[in-house]
C-alpha cells in the first residue's frame, strides 16, 4: 500500500493547511510501527509530496498549492490522455521532477504478484474518488461521499488505475482550523480506516469466473472489444492491453482502458472499450496483442479472442519535386493508414554541414494517394525552403519519413544547385546594407566596441576575398568576433548568403555594366580607414594616408596591370606595342587585372567616400544616392576629384605609381618584382589616362 500526502502544500482551508495532512501521515507511520496487520502488507507512506510548496509557498492559486516551479502535481501525472492546464492554480507539467520521482517510486516498489493499493490524501472536500471498495473504508470511518469510480486526467489515482493499482483519492472533511482537526479526531478516524482496510486483506476478491469479455478488433486504427463483471453489471471494469513483439516478447506498449463505451450487443450496454492505438510510433515487426479483464483480487483473466496479431510495416514515401518554391511529396505508414506522419527535410552545404532542416506533417489530401488506397489520402506534404538564406552553389537535399518509432526511412538524397539567385540590383543591395548596419550596431551595443559601424560593415563585406596581409595593412584587420556574431544570429543570418565570400557583381542601373561590388567596398574601406602607425609598414611614414588610399584602389590596380601588360607583351620595350595591349585590355569587361568592372569599382569607391565625408550619410544612404543618380557622372567625378579637370592631370597622378624613377613605385610591394622601362611605364600611363578621358567624354 502507498499513502501519498500533501501533493498540495496549500489546500483551500487556510495558509499552508497541507501541514495538517503531513501530521496525519506522521501519526499513521507511528501507529503502523508494530501493527500486526502489516504481516501481509508492505506500507509506504510519503508524508510530504510537495515540501517546497508547503514550506516556501504562499498561495492556493500558484506556488504553495503548486511546486516551486508552479506545477500542480495532481494535474500532471502521466495518464492517458494527459491533462493540459495553463492557469496558475492547475498548471501541468508531466515532466516535473516531483511527479516523475513519485511515479517511479510507486512503479518500482509495487507488488508484482499480490494486491496494490494507492491512497492520495487531500483536504477538504469531504469525498472519495476512485476504487469503490477501497473508498468504502474511508466513507464509513469519516462520513465521506463517494463521488466517482474514476479520476480526472492528470490525477495520481487515474495514473494508478491505469497501472493496475486499486487507487482512491481521499478528500478529508473541512475543519474550521488546526485545532478542529484535533477536536474532530480526523487523524484517528483516518488511521482506523487504514487499519480496517489492512485487516480485511485490502480489497475483497470478486470471482474470477464472473469477469468476461472479447477482443473483437485489432486494425490500423484501434483495439476494441468488451469486458464486464457479471456479478456487478452496474460498474465498468478496466481492461489492460499489452502489445508485445512476437519474437522477443518485449512489451512495446501498455494501456489501461475503462470498458464503459456503449455496446448494444452487450447487456446492459456500457461495457465496450475502444483504444485508439498509435501504430506510427511502434517499430516495424510482428506484434501480439493481449487483453485482460482487471478484477479486484489480482486474478485477471484474458479476454476471449486473445491474442491477436498485427504486422507493423516501415514507413515509406517519395519526394516529387525540389525547386525554387521548396520541396513536396508524400510519406505514409501502411500499418497506421489514416494517421499522418512527418517528413524531415535537411539541406547540407558542399562541406557536408547541415545548413537547414525542417519537419513537416504530411497531412495534405492527395487524390492519387486516395485512389491507391493509401488510407484516407491525407499524406501529402509541401514546405518552402528559404533558399535565399542558404549558401550559393551545390547543395545536398535529404528527406526522411519519420513516424516516431525511431526507424526513419530515407526517401530522398540528391545534389541540387541552390535555385535562388540574390538580387544584386542597387536598390536591394541598399536594403541589405541597411540591415548590415543594424547588425553591426547591435553587435556594438552588446560589446561596447568603439570601431565605427561603417568600418565594421565594410569589414564584413570584404571578409573573404579581400582579407590577405596587403589588405590588412591598407584597411586594417577584420573582426572575426563580429563576423561570427552576425552569422550565428538568426535575425541576420541571410547577410552571410547575400554578402558571400565570392565576388559580388552589381549591375549599373544606367549603363547595364557589371561592377565588382566586393572590390568596390574593399577599396572604400581603404579610403574610410585611418591607417595607424605600423600598419602599412612597407611605406615610409612620411608618405601619408593619401598614397595608401590610392594603392588600395586605382593605383594598386594600375601597378598590377603594369605587370600584366609586360607579361603579355613578352617584355617588349616597344612603346606602341605596349600601349596597344594596355588600351585593349582596359576596354574589356574581363581578361585582365584592370578590366572595366575593376575600373568601375575604383571610381565608385572614391566617389561614394566623397559623399560620405561631405554629407555624413549612412553607408546605405550614400550607396543608394550614388547609384540612383550620381553614377551617371562617375568618371567625371572620379577624374576631377582625384586628378583634376585636364587629361594631363591624370598622367601626372599615374606617373607616381609606375614610373621606374618614382619613390612610391620603388617601395610598393606590388612593384617589388616588376621593373618596367620608361617606354613600358609610359605606355600604361598613357593608356590609363586615355581610357579615363574616353569614359568621361561618354558622360
Amino acid at each position: 500500500m502507498f499513502g501519498v500526502f500533501e501533493q498540495h502544500g496549500f489546500e483551500d482551508g487556510w495558509a499552508a493547511d497541507g501541514v495538517e495532512l503531513v501530521k496525519i501521515a506522521n501519526s499513521l507511520i507511528a501507529n503502523l510501527n508494530g501493527n500486526g496487520n502489516l504481516s501481509k502488507w508492505t506500507v509506504y507512506v510519503i508524508p510530504s509530496a510537495n515540501p517546497d510548496g508547503l514550506l516556501s509557498g504562499y498561495t492556493n492559486n500558484g506556488f504553495g498549492r503548486c511546486t516551486a516551479a508552479w506545477v500542480d502535481m495532481n494535474r500532471s501525472h502521466n495518464t492517458n490522455p494527459l491533462a493540459y492546464y495553463t492557469d496558475d492554480r492547475n498548471r501541468t507539467n508531466n515532466n516535473a521532477p516531483e511527479v516523475v520521482s513519485l511515479e517511479n517510486f510507486v512503479s518500482q516498489h509495487k507488488s508484482g504478484a499480490g494486491q496494490n493499493v494507492l491512497l492520495d490524501v487531500h483536504g477538504w472536500e469531504n469525498s472519495t474518488l476512485g476504487d469503490p471498495t477501497v473508498s468504502s473504508y474511508f466513507d464509513n470511518a469519516l462520513g465521506l461521499n463517494h463521488v466517482s469510480n474514476g479520476g480526472s486526467d492528470g490525477y495520481l489515482i487515474k495514473w494508478g488505475m491505469q497501472n493496475g493499482i486499486n487507487s482512491t483519492l481521499v478528500e478529508l472533511p473541512l475543519p474550521a482550523n488546526p485545532q478542529d482537526v484535533i477536536n474532530r479526531n480526523l487523524s484517528g478516524e483516518f488511521i482506523s480506516a487504514v487499519n480496517n482496510l489492512l485487516a480485511n486483506t485490502g480489497v475483497p476478491a470478486s470471482s474470477t469466473s464472473a469477469l468476461e469479455g472479447w477482443l473483437d478488433v485489432v486494425d490500423g486504427d484501434r483495439i476494441a472489444g468488451w469486458a464486464r463483471d457479471r456479478d456487478n453489471l452496474a460498474d465498468s471494469i478496466w481492461v489492460h492491453i499489452y502489445i508485445r513483439n512476437r519474437n522477443t516478447q518485449e512489451i512495446a506498449r501498455f494501456a489501461a482502458v475503462l470498458a464503459n463505451c456503449y455496446r448494444g450487443d452487450v447487456a446492459p450496454g456500457s461495457h465496450g472499450f475502444n483504444y485508439a492505438v498509435d501504430w506510427r510510433t511502434i517499430p516495424p515487426g510482428e506484434y501480439q496483442i493481449e487483453t485482460y479483464a482487471i478484477g479486484q483480487n489480482g486474478n485477471n483473466p484474458p479476454l476471449s479472442g486473445t491474442p491477436k496479431y498485427y504486422t507493423v510495416n516501415a514507413s515509406n514515401g517519395c519526394v516529387d519535386y525540389v525547386d525554387s518554391s521548396g520541396v513536396g511529396g508524400w510519406v505514409w505508414k501502411s500499418s497506421a493508414p489514416n494517421l499522418p506522419i512527418e517528413a524531415h527535410v535537411y539541406v547540407y552545404d558542399s562541406n557536408g554541414t547541415q545548413v537547414y532542416g525542417v519537419p513537416v506533417t504530411a497531412n495534405q489530401y492527395r487524390s492519387d494517394l486516395a485512389s491507391l488506397k493509401y488510407g484516407n489520402g491525407y499524406h501529402g506534404f509541401s514546405t518552402s525552403i528559404p533558399w535565399d538564406y542558404l549558401p550559393q552553389g551545390e547543395l545536398k537535399v535529404v528527406a526522411y519519413a519519420v513516424d516516431g518509432s525511431g526507424s526513419n526511412v530515407q526517401i530522398y538524397n540528391m545534389q541540387k544547385g541552390n535555385p535562388y539567385r540574390p538580387d544584386y540590383s542597387y536598390t536591394t543591395m541598399g536594403h541589405y546594407l541597411s540591415k548590415l548596419t543594424d547588425a553591426v550596431n547591435h553587435y556594438k551595443s552588446i560589446t561596447g566596441k568603439e570601431t565605427s559601424a561603417l568600418e565594421f560593415a565594410l569589414q564584413y563585406i570584404r571578409r573573404g576575398v579581400y582579407n590577405d596581409s596587403r589588405w590588412v595593412q591598407a584597411a586594417g584587420p577584420v573582426s572575426n568576433e563580429m563576423i561570427s556574431y552576425i552569422n550565428s544570429n538568426s535575425t541576420y543570418k541571410d547577410l552571410q548568403y547575400y554578402f558571400t565570400n565570392d565576388p559580388i557583381v552589381l549591375t549599373d542601373s544606367f549603363t547595364g555594366a557589371q561592377i565588382d561590388a566586393t572590390h568596390m567596398f574593399a577599396t572604400l574601406h581603404v579610403l574610410v580607414h585611418d591607417t595607424v602607425p605600423g600598419e602599412a609598414s612597407w611605406l615610409p611614414a612620411t608618405f601619408g594616408e593619401p598614397i595608401i588610399d590610392d594603392l588600395g584602389g586605382w593605383a594598386g590596380d594600375l601597378e598590377t596591370f603594369q605587370q600584366d601588360v609586360i607579361r603579355r607583351s613578352g617584355n617588349s620595350d616597344d612603346y606602341q606595342y605596349n600601349y596597344n595591349i594596355a588600351i585593349l585590355l582596359l576596354r574589356q569587361d574581363e581578361g585582365s587585372s584592370f578590366s572595366m568592372p575593376d575600373l568601375y569599382a575604383d571610381a565608385d569607391a572614391l566617389n561614394i567616400n566623397t559623399d560620405l565625408n561631405q554629407f555624413n550619410n549612412s553607408l546605405s544612404d550614400a550607396f543608394l544616392n550614388y547609384y540612383g543618380a550620381k553614377a551617371k557622372k562617375r568618371y567625371t567625378s572620379f577624374t576631377e576629384k582625384r586628378f583634376g579637370s585636364n587629361r594631363e592631370d591624370i598622367l601626372i597622378g599615374a606617373m607616381d605609381y609606375v614610373m621606374p624613377t618614382s619613390l612610391i613605385a620603388q617601395y610598393s610591394p606590388l612593384m617589388k618584382d616588376c621593373h618596367p622601362t620608361s617606354n613600358q611605364a609610359n605606355a600604361v600611363i598613357q593608356a590609363f589616362a586615355d581610357r579615363c578621358w574616353e569614359l568621361k567624354s561618354y558622360e
